[in-house]
């Protein structure tokens, strides 16, 4: 997968700069609270959570995703201070891509859950559709959009859609999780500054 190639150069790309918490989430930049590091990569998925995650999802989980979680288990990247409202800016991440939480207390850094996500779906969605994270587009502090990422069990393909809405629109289309993946970062990854 080209897409876990480029993560890999945006790590190697913070050298020293990054750390690791107890429960193992590679924080890259500035990390103190933890909770403002520039990017989260989380630990890899043990062989006993992918076949859980296999096992318990209806359909297929296409091989990227599975390439993807033997990598990490799940990612929150590109974060930055979003504003909610004058006077409060929380932390948010430009993509988010979904795993599966192994701690449950607030103590620990934990991906969004994707079996908990996936249900969360427009009106008119394909049955077939697993989603399996987000996009969002943040400009100048203030939330522009919100997009879910969406792949088709069946045949691979990506479908950028528009979260706010009543029902399903696709936005864009791509024929794998790796290419949407590597089409929605690869210009982030090169223009960031340690």
């Amino acid at each position: 997968m080209r897409f876990l190639t480029l993560l890999s150069h945006l790590v190697d790309k913070y050298g020293s700069n990054k750390s690791f918490t107890d429960n193992q989430v590679c924080l890259l930049g500035p990390h103190d609270p933890p909770q403002i590091a520039d990017h989260f990569i989380y630990a890899p998925m043990s062989k006993s959570v992918v076949q859980h995650l296999i096992q318990s999802y209806r359909r297929p989980i296409p091989g990227d995703l599975l390439k993807l979680y033997s990598y990490a288990n799940g990612i929150d990247i590109f974060r930055t201070m979003r504003k909610i409202s004058e006077r409060i800016s929380l932390p948010a991440s430009r993509l988010s891509i979904f795993g599966i939480p192994l701690l449950a207390d607030r103590k620990h850094i934990e991906p969004l859950n994707i079996c908990l996500e996936d249900l969360s779906r427009l009106p008119g969605t394909p049955e077939n559709w697993l989603k399996f994270g987000c996009f969002r587009d943040i400009c100048q502090g203030k939330l522009a959009n919100e997009y879910d990422l969406y792949v088709d069990t069946d045949v691979g393909d990506v479908y950028q859609v528009e979260r706010c809405g009543i029902s399903v629109s696709t936005i864009r289309v791509w024929q794998s999780i790796d290419a949407c993946l590597c089409d929605l970062v690869e210009n982030e990854i090169q223009n960031v500054c340690i």
